[in-house]
């Protein structure tokens, strides 16, 4: 006799799988932001925008502007340019 699989436990598995991947998707976000001089208020191109927590980066285009995306609670986030102090900001709230 060949076992075959039941279709109400396959359905089942997969609505959990999807309700779980939902899940961890609302508790992350896509951080986004301008990078601009605190004198001068011109933005800030080319900075490194790295989540320590994650070990994952990008860097701010020509317009100062970045996205990272996966962004949790309490991640860090360092901002960094040559010839610019380095920043550090922790996500508070998701």
């Amino acid at each position: 006799m060949v076992h075959k699989p039941n279709l109400k436990i396959i359905l089942l598995l997969a609505l959990l799988a999807s309700v779980l991947y939902v899940r961890a998707q609302e508790d992350s976000l896509i951080f986004s932001a301008t990078i601009l001089d605190k004198n001068t208020n011109t933005v800030i191109p080319y900075a490194t925008v790295f989540n320590t927590s994650q070990q994952m980066g990008t860097t701010s285009n020509s317009d100062g502007y970045f996205e990272l995306t996966g962004i949790k609670k309490n991640d860090v986030i360092m901002i960094s340019l040559v010839g610019y102090k380095a920043k550090k900001a922790i996500i508070t709230r998701v």
